[in-house]
C-alpha cells in the first residue's frame, strides 16, 4: 500500500513541484505517530494491570467530582452497551470489581493517560470482565451439562433392559 502510494507521490512530484512527496512523507510520520500512540497506550495499561494485580492502587485525581464521574461513568455505559454488554453487568458488579476498576483508572492516571485514554481503557476493562464472566458462565454450563449427562448414563446403567416384544404372533 506505501509503495503504491510512493510510486504515485513520484509520478505526481513534478506536476505538483514536490508537494506530493511532501504529503507521503507527512502521510508516513502521521501513521508512524499514531502506532507509536497505540503502543504506548497498550503499554500503559498492561502496567497498570501489573500494579493492579500486586495491589497496588488508588482512585484517580477526579473522583472527588461528581460532574467528571457522572460524565466519564455515563460514557463508559454507553461503550460497553455498544459493545453488547448489558447494563445489568454493570449494575451487578461486585463492590471489589468496582474498587479495582476505580483503582486501575488512577494507576493509569500515574502512567500520564489522558482522560480519554482512561475512558477507552475503561471499556477495555470492563469489556475484560465481561469476556471472564461469560466464560465462567459457559464452563458452569458445561460442567452442568457433562454431569447431567454422567447422571443420565448411570441411571441408564441401573435400567433393567427392555422386554423384547415379538413382532409375529406366538403359535399355540
Amino acid at each position: 500500500m506505501n509503495g503504491l502510494l510512493f510510486l504515485v507521490a513520484v509520478f505526481l512530484a513534478w506536476p505538483t513541484m514536490g508537494l506530493s512527496l511532501l504529503a507521503y512523507f507527512g502521510w508516513l510520520g502521521l501513521l508512524a505517530y499514531l502506532r507509536a500512540d497505540a503502543r504506548e497506550q497498550a503499554y500503559q495499561r498492561e502496567a497498570a494491570l501489573r500494579l493492579l494485580a500486586a495491589g497496588e492502587g488508588h482512585p484517580p485525581s477526579w473522583a472527588n467530582n461528581a460532574g467528571h464521574i457522572e460524565a466519564f461513568i455515563g460514557a463508559t455505559i454507553a461503550e460497553a452497551a455498544r459493545k453488547g454488554i448489558p447494563r445489568s453487568f454493570m449494575r451487578s458488579m461486585t463492590n471489589e470489581q468496582k474498587a479495582a476498576f476505580i483503582n486501575y483508572l488512577g494507576l493509569l492516571e500515574d502512567q500520564g493517560a489522558s482522560n480519554r485514554q482512561q475512558g477507552v481503557a475503561a471499556g477495555k476493562f470492563i469489556d475484560a470482565l465481561w469476556a471472564q464472566a461469560q466464560r465462567a458462565t459457559r464452563a458452569r454450563l458445561t460442567a452442568e451439562t457433562e454431569h447431567d449427562a454422567e447422571a443420565a448414563l448411570n441411571l441408564a446403567a441401573h435400567v433393567p433392559p427392555a422386554v423384547h416384544v415379538a413382532s409375529e404372533p406366538r403359535s399355540n
